[in-house]
């Protein structure tokens, strides 16, 4: 009973919280004052409920006022309130969190302590966002040193949700102002940030680089040098959890020490002594993540019942847990990691809770099936898509994680006194390592699309009743084999074939997206090094014929120019794929709507930003190359002649020249003649969806192309392409495809060979 009150409180204060953030005074009062009554009917009554009654209206008035103080003091912070949007400040203050590096770029939450304008300043507490460029101070950044930063405020009065999970009020972009550290840190902050640089130089000496990035984030919850298409990998296959430090870590790692402990003959109570030791340098060196946090706050309890000789109950713990997070900081409600990790616990304990002894493999199953029972709402609510595939995934992984991350903390630790001992030691997690990046890549093949959007109600179907029939036979003591062969069936229903109908090409291809009235390229050569230029005019279109054809991350994305057709399905890219660089041309000032959205969007996500000039050669592999044509030098472009601003690229795979245009009107074009005679291809990328005027006879003539690609949306209301235009390529002897008569064009390229797959025939 006392398990079941416990998660009662937890979820009466997480009720109080969402009341607090999302309800007015009035309500807030009225949800309160209404259980006070019901607790005075009861005691006038004598009904047996007055303490339950008692205990919703404290933790309920608790979470309310918690949360209301919490976000409405975000709210009326002095930045928004009397600093402008755009305005230069310099802010005094401690680093919060662990510093966030994306290429050239890093991102931190500050705890402000003096902020300064030309002609104001004041005192405060509240939090910012700052971004800056990566350079040598900025290197030695880590929770609790005192820094000062001077940059320009970028504020919303609508305060992003990411924003508000961190606490912060808005954002200062110093990459042109700076960040100097000021002061030191206190004792712990130092002792916890000089455990964590010991360990990851301990682990970049003993391990390759190829899997150093990955120990790095299943040993101490360092994501930073992991790879983003390996990233991917994980979450589409249901393994990402093993790079956020949470129970399954914890937990593990805390039993085998035990276990070592008491198998080298010391006493039960050492043992659990040394196993919370190590439980809170790995919740101090994650950087006390939520989950991390909560999983230690279980294990604490379920010890320390263990040593008051009383039986340890996993619902007591896991309210206590969730109590004392949400009591600190009412604002890890809202944040996924601690949704997902609760959900799991939850679901896990709710099996396991009332299951017969079982053997290991059976065991491990029923963690997994509780695992996905409690994670199954909140991937709804949050819209993500169920990993049918993490069964397998996870029952291949999940058993060696623990053992794994022992072995690569004592092989960081043993390397500082001799490299060749970590690196003996450092063999089996490394092999380890390598198995879960097969493991992941392999399962990730499955395209989404099969299940995700094709058949999203059928699958859940599927899915939720194989889980609840694989519990109610686990329970039941019977065998689970025929609820495993329907997970299977449904696996192999719904994505195989959605593998072989949708699934992704190899070697090197272009391929130009039906995306409408727009325009989007994915140039990708054998390596799978991806290139994305524009985005369309809507994201769900260009993320879904990306996902379809198998991209999991995207090497460099281009905007030609900030028009909403090129432009606004780049925004939900960003979201929805790791992306390592950027090229954008110059504009002249700031513009609303998507291009507005793709710089946050860019900026949030740390990613490289370049300018785009003519000159600049950039070699995504050997046997592909981009060369920028246009604009010809640094210009900023006025958004009024933002056509003409557009960025040229010759693309260059396995031999073929792509002139990719963007919508350059004819003034442009005439520039770009006189500047470069080199403008001979093979294929051209009309601009301007085939306008009357998309490109000039002499253009043409100077190019050369022997195929033309128009992008356009069919039926358009702007009579694009043009017959004028059309009829100008034929009787040059130019090959046309369009977009709106032949869905997505795929230019296979083989030797010099060009081969043209569409999507649907006809002219």
């Amino acid at each position: 009973m006392s398990g079941a009150l416990f998660i009662f409180c937890l979820l009466v204060l997480s009720t109080g919280i969402l009341l607090g953030r999302f309800a007015g005074p009035a309500l807030i009062a009225a949800t309160i004052i209404l259980p006070v009554l019901l607790y005075l009917y009861a005691a006038r009554a004598g009904i047996d409920c007055k303490r339950i009654i008692l205990i919703a209206v404290l933790f309920l008035a608790c979470g309310s006022i918690i949360s209301s103080f919490s976000f409405q003091g975000m709210r009326k912070a002095v930045i928004g309130a009397v600093i402008e949007d755009g305005s230069e400040v310099r802010v005094t203050g401690t680093v919060k969190s662990e510093p966030y590096f994306t290429g050239n770029r890093v991102s931190f939450i500050l705890q402000c302590e003096r902020i300064e304008t030309e002609r104001r300043q004041w005192r405060s507490s509240e939090r910012l966002n700052v971004m800056s460029k990566a350079d040598e101070n900025n290197s030695k950044l880590f929770p609790g040193i005192k820094v000062t930063v001077a940059g320009k405020v970028l504020y919303e009065k609508e305060s992003p949700d990411w924003l508000e999970i961190r606490g912060a009020v808005a954002e200062i972009d110093a990459e042109r102002g700076s960040v100097s550290v000021t002061g030191g840190a206190n004792l712990v902050s130092r002792c916890i940030e000089g455990m964590s640089k010991w360990l990851n130089d301990g682990i970049d000496s003993v391990f390759g680089e190829s899997v150093a990035g990955l120990v790095k984030g299943y040993s101490i919850g360092s994501k930073t040098d992991i790879d983003g298409g390996t990233l991917d990998d994980l979450d589409k296959c249901g393994l990402s959890h093993i790079v956020a430090v949470s129970g399954l870590h914890i937990g593990t790692t805390a039993l085998i020490i035990t276990w070592l402990v008491s198998f080298a003959g010391f006493s039960r109570r050492s043992g659990i002594i040394t196993a919370v030791i190590v439980a809170i340098l790995i919740v101090s060196i994650s950087g006390f993540r939520p989950s991390a946090v909560r999983s230690a706050i279980m294990v604490f309890a379920a010890f320390g019942g263990v040593l008051a000789g009383r039986r340890f109950n996993g619902y007591s713990g896991l309210g206590i847990a969730g109590i004392a997070i949400l009591g600190l900081n009412p604002r890890a409600l809202f944040d996924p990691g601690f949704q997902y990790s609760f959900a799991a616990v939850l679901g896990i304990l709710t099996v396991i809770g009332k299951l017969p002894p079982y053997t290991f493999p059976k065991r491990l199953t029923a963690v997994w099936a509780g695992a996905q029972a409690g994670l199954l709402p909140v991937l709804i609510a949050h819209s993500k898509q169920v990993p049918l595939v993490s069964l397998p995934a996870n029952i291949a992984v999940v058993p060696f994680l623990g053992p794994a991350v022992l072995l690569s903390i004592l092989a960081a630790g043993v390397s500082h006194l001799s490299v060749h001992a970590g690196k003996l030691i450092a063999s089996a997690p490394s092999l380890y390592t390598r198995f879960v990046i097969l493991i992941s890549k392999s399962f990730s093949a499955f395209p989404e699309a099969a299940f995700s959007r094709l058949l999203p109600g059928i699958s859940l179907l599927i899915f939720g009743f194989s889980l609840y029939t694989m519990v109610s036979k686990l329970k039941r003591g019977e065998s689970i084999m025929k609820a495993c062969i329907l997970i299977i069936c449904a696996l192999l229903v719904l994505v195989l074939p959605g593998f072989f109908l949708f699934g992704p090409g190899g070697g090197n291809r272009i391929i130009f997206f039906d995306v409408g009235q727009g325009d989007s390229i994915l140039i990708q050569d054998e390596s799978g090094k991806t290139v994305l230029v524009d985005g369309g005019p809507e994201s769900e279109i260009i993320v879904d014929k990306l996902r379809i054809n198998g991209i999991r991350k995207l090497d460099l994305v281009i905007l030609t120019h900030p028009h909403q057709d090129h432009s606004a399905g780049l925004v939900g890219v960003l979201k929805e794929f790791p992306v390592g660089r950027i090229l954008v041309p110059g504009v002249e000032e700031e513009l609303p709507g998507s291009w507005a959205d793709f710089t946050r969007e860019a900026v949030k996500n740390g990613i490289i930003k370049t300018v785009a000039e003519a000159g600049q050669c950039i070699e995504i592999s050997p046997e592909c190359k981009l060369n920028v044509l246009y604009p010809l030098e640094s210009t900023v472009f006025h958004k009024d002649d933002l056509n003409n601003g557009s960025i040229v690229i010759l693309c260059e795979l396995e031999g073929v020249r792509t002139l990719l245009m963007g919508d350059l009107e004819i003034e442009g074009q005439k520039l770009l003649m006189n500047r470069d005679s080199e403008l001979d291809c093979d294929v051209l990328k009309v601009p301007h969806q085939g306008s009357r005027d998309a490109a000039s006879k002499e253009f043409i003539d100077c190019c050369r192309p022997e195929l033309a690609v128009i992008s356009v949306g069919e039926g358009n209301e702007y009579g694009h392409p043009s017959k004028i235009f059309t009829g100008m390529l034929r009787s040059e002897g130019v090959k046309t495809f369009r977009t709106d008569k032949m869905g997505d064009i795929v230019m296979s390229i083989e030797e010099d060979v060009i081969s043209v797959q569409t999507g649907r025939s006809g002219l």
